[in-house]
Formats: C-alpha cells, sequence, structure tokens
C-alpha cells in the first residue's frame, strides 16, 4: 500500500487537494493524473498503463483506489516534492490544471497524450493524430481536440512506448 500513499501524496500536490473517490468520475480523474505523473517521468509507482473503455488506466492504481480508498498521508522526500512542485507551475503555466475538474476533459487530455508518438506530433495541424483521437473519443470536436493538443504541446513529456 505503500505505492498508493506516495501517489496520493503526489495528487494532492499536482491538484491542490486530496483526491476524492466518492463516484466513478472522481476515480478517473485519479486514473488521469497518475497518467500524466507517469508520462511526465517522475518513476511513479504506476506504470501499468494501457487503453481501456475511459482512456488509459493503469490496473494497479484502479485496483489500489478500490480498495484503500483514503489512504494515510505520509511525507515524501524533499527532491520529490520539488520535482512535483515543479510539474505543477508546469501544468499550471500550459493550462493542463482547468482540465483536472472534470473526468473527461482529462479523459481528452490523455487520449490525445496517449495517441502521440513524439513531442513533434503535439500540432493541432496533425490531422492523423487529431484523427486518432477523434476515432477513439468521438464524443469530442475536432476544435476540443485541437485545444488539447495546444494544452499538451506547451510541456515536454515522455515518449517512450513502455505503454501497453
Amino acid at each position: 500500500m505503500a505505492k498508493y500513499e506516495e501517489f496520493a501524496e503526489e495528487f494532492k500536490i499536482i491538484t491542490g487537494h486530496h483526491m476524492k473517490l466518492n463516484s466513478l468520475a472522481n476515480r478517473i480523474i485519479a486514473e488521469k493524473i497518475g497518467y500524466l505523473l507517469y508520462r511526465k517521468n517522475i518513476n511513479s509507482s504506476y506504470t501499468d498503463f494501457s487503453w481501456h473503455l475511459h482512456g488509459v488506466l493503469s490496473w494497479d492504481l484502479w485496483y489500489d483506489i478500490i480498495n484503500f480508498w483514503n489512504p494515510k498521508s505520509i511525507l515524501l522526500p524533499p527532491k520529490r516534492v520539488e520535482t512535483l512542485m515543479k510539474i505543477k507551475k508546469d501544468f499550471n503555466e500550459a493550462g493542463i490544471t482547468k482540465y483536472f475538474d472534470k473526468s473527461d476533459n482529462l479523459e481528452l487530455i490523455t487520449t490525445v497524450l496517449y495517441c502521440a508518438e513524439k513531442q513533434e506530433d503535439l500540432s493541432e495541424h496533425n490531422n492523423n493524430l487529431i484523427k486518432k483521437v477523434s476515432l477513439l473519443k468521438h464524443k469530442f470536436g475536432e476544435s476540443d481536440i485541437k485545444n488539447a493538443i495546444n494544452v499538451i504541446a506547451k510541456i515536454k513529456w515522455r515518449f517512450k512506448r513502455a505503454i501497453n
């Protein structure tokens, strides 16, 4: 359970509040924040992301969310907190944090990130990326996808395809 407690602290630092797990939408938000942290390469405890109905999903994280709900607070090493604070700043400056309030918003952001194969793919003029996202998530319009791409492109991500 230590890795789940670490993740809960990471989540709190990135979002500014504790995880709320009282609904499916809130559990999906926690999952997507986990994916964003994984893609920022902070050596997150959860790395087993694969595609599922609501987008990328870590079965290990999902299991921990369902079984452990509210973990106790722990202290993260100062260096890790410093790294997370920098990521939070980057997320704020890029505008990703405005997507944190709804599971659909984070589903869009993480789907775009999942479909891109390299940083250079993150362009609103990349019709292949727009098409991939649209095929996976037809509930989002082209303008929504382009807006998400523009936000995500402002941040440097890990693109090593260690994802299932």
